[in-house]
């Protein structure tokens, strides 16, 4: 017998701090990571925050919602499936205060009178060709706007009574408009504008959706369409039909299971941005510039330890290597491997040494934070609009990676074109009895959350701008060709969990905000067409919604980083690298999770390492012995 999945939906909800925080707490609880949340709950309509067979969990979750207040909507796939398939209509009745939906053979499929409530969900087959930007546009639109462009499309109308069964369902091209009579229109489009105003005249607060396309219905299988009750569709608009199908019987789920205010339609434009913060102090550079490529590799290499161990050891292993290329002499690879196994037993014994470091210092609460090497942790917050640069993602930290697939003759891969971080930018770890600043600069960072994308050319420089990073713009180079461009994010979103362990200092900075500099370089923006033309990613003269937040974080980054230069006036006590020696970690795992992980490292590496050494040695000898 097949499994049966469990259902949780969720509707959209307005983007304020308040819901932000619950938000939060949800995701602490839950174990719902805190982006999928924003995107269900920020989304265009309504979206399956949860699907599983485990029905104790997810009514755990619905119970958790349910005391947050959130609207919601739990049921099974069996449920989903059982439900009264929509029926299609060929032409309508009008009467006095009624309208009757016919299908070919004249009966009456379900009717609407004067006075009941419904629910009409209208979604265009073919928008889902349309490109990113331009369903973006769409769904910015007002209602009425949008409801005429999907009208024009390959629309598809569902109307569905309250508590009267089946839904009934309106094909815009393959309908009889000739019972309209005098108000029928010269075009399929126009008519079908008219049957919905129909339609909301008798109706008393119907409820209007236009989500189809922007929202996540339910992933559920095995939903009956009956061919007799669909028009003659190509496959690839019975691909779309089957999401509609869906859709509709989801909006119905919520339509009579879900109070919401009648006068209140389905929202359908863009989520709300995100509520403004000033800026945050920022920790003044002291003779040092920002770290160059050659310190940022230099980090890399002491994830696996000291460089002035580790980097002669790689030399020396491309080398050896290198000349077996050349020469195939069998004898230089028991060097090869032998320095191989070196390099993990030797990381073993750097996570052993890093996992003790661990143990001996105690969690300090920030309030009564030490001078000197200190463990805290908490969550992670910033006063700035810091976002992603290419996802636009809420965060505190990111870094990024551009790569360009190429070939070589056979061969062929991603190769690094363009990558940068937020190193010279702060960040605070928040626990219950204050904050402190964290200058990640020089830290090893071990974070989860990431995404890999891909995206335009153009949508690359754009971020690129954003990071005041226009010194990696080779758009002549970049993409050329059709290349595929690769982008992988990695990020501290705002309020994560995070872990530091480092080194407490004392600096003076200067204790502005910053918001008053930002404002100003926004003004400028707006008053220099040709600076504003640098972020027209779609070139239609205008400057949308996304397009305006990479202009801002484009001006934040750029009075942020100035403020690293800026004169020194005040003190500022900070989290950041000390000696050389000294471990400096920010991680968005638990203390307990990266000591498991650290010992576990610990002993791959020392009986891997150990081993490989030994069966090196043991493989030359007998080699060396024969030849």
């Amino acid at each position: 017998m097949e499994k049966d999945y469990f259902n949780l939906l969720v509707l959209p909800l307005p983007r304020t701090p308040e819901v932000e925080a619950k938000l939060a707490a949800i995701s602490r609880e839950t174990n719902i990571d805190l982006y999928t949340l924003r995107e269900r709950f920020f989304g265009k309509g309504p979206a399956v925050l949860k699907r599983t067979a485990d029905r104790v969990e997810i009514s755990r979750i619905a119970l958790r919602l349910e005391d947050a207040g959130y609207a919601h909507l739990l049921f099974s796939d069996s449920e989903f499936r059982a439900l009264f398939p929509a029926r299609r209509a060929l032409t309508v009745r009008l009467g006095d205060g009624r309208v009757d939906f016919l299908n070919g053979r004249g009966e009456v499929i379900n009717s609407l009178s004067r006075g009941e409530e419904c629910l009409l969900a209208a979604g265009d087959l073919g928008s889902q060709d349309w490109s990113a930007r331009q369903m973006e546009e769409r769904v910015a639109a007002p209602p009425a706007e949008l409801l005429e462009s999907v009208a024009m499309g390959e629309p598809v109308l569902d109307i569905c009574p309250r508590k009267r069964p089946p839904r009934v369902r309106i094909f815009g091209k393959n309908f009889n408009y000739a019972s309209l009579g005098d108000q029928a229109g010269p075009s399929a489009a126009q008519n079908l504008l008219k049957v919905v105003g129909i339609v909301q005249s008798l109706s008393s607060g119907s409820r209007l959706d236009l989500s189809f396309g922007f929202s996540a219905p339910p992933p559920i299988g095995g939903v009956f369409l009956n061919p007799t009750e669909i028009p003659n569709l190509g496959s690839a608009l019975m691909e779309k039909l089957q999401r509609f199908e869906n859709h509709s019987r989801a909006l119905g789920l919520v339509f009579e299971n879900v109070p919401v205010a009648a006068e209140a339609p389905v929202e359908t434009g863009p989520a709300a941005s995100s509520p403004v913060r000033p800026a945050p102090p920022v920790i003044p550079s002291t003779g040092t510039s920002r770290p160059s490529s050659l310190e940022a590799g230099l980090n890399r290499v002491r994830a696996w330890g000291p460089p002035a161990v580790i980097i002669p050891m790689v030399v020396a292993g491309l080398l050896l290597g290198g000349g077996y290329f050349y020469t195939r002499d069998l004898r230089l690879i028991p060097p090869v491997g032998g320095i191989a196994g070196l390099l993990i037993f030797f990381h073993g014994f750097v996570c052993l040494r890093r996992a003790r470091r661990i143990e001996s210092i105690p969690t300090s609460r920030i309030r009564s934070l030490p001078m000197g090497t200190v463990e805290v942790s908490g969550q992670a917050q910033s006063p700035a609009i810091l976002k992603t640069p290419f996802t636009l993602v809420d965060c505190v930290w990111y870094q990024f990676l551009v790569e360009e697939y190429r070939r070589a003759g056979r061969d062929s891969k991603y190769v690094a074109i363009a990558r940068g971080n937020t190193e010279d930018i702060p960040f605070y770890v928040e626990d219950e009895t204050g904050k402190v600043l964290v200058d990640s600069r020089g830290a090893l960072v071990e974070i989860k959350c990431r995404q890999v994308t891909y995206q335009s050319p153009e949508e690359i420089r754009l971020g690129l701008l954003a990071m005041g990073r226009s010194s990696l713009l080779k758009m002549g180079v970049m993409g050329a060709g059709g290349k595929p461009l690769r982008i992988t994010e990695v990020y501290i979103p705002w309020k994560h969990p995070v872990y530091v362990i480092g080194t407490t200092q004392s600096v003076k900075t200067d204790p502005g905000t910053g918001q008053t500099e930002i404002l100003n370089r926004l003004r400028e923006l707006k008053k220099s067409p040709e600076k504003l033309a640098a972020f027209d990613l779609n070139r239609d003269g205008r400057i949308d919604n996304e397009e305006w937040e990479r202009a801002r974080a484009a001006a934040e980054q750029e009075v942020l980083v100035e403020k690293l230069r800026s004169p020194i006036t005040e003190e500022q006590v900070f989290v950041g690298r000390g000696e050389a020696d000294e471990l400096f970690l920010i991680s968005d795992r638990s203390e307990r999770q990266l000591l498991w992980s650290l010992k576990a490292r610990t002993l791959l590496g020392i009986l891997g390492g150990g081993g490989i050494v030994l069966a090196v040695v043991y493989w030359g000898l007998q080699f060396y012995i024969k030849s």
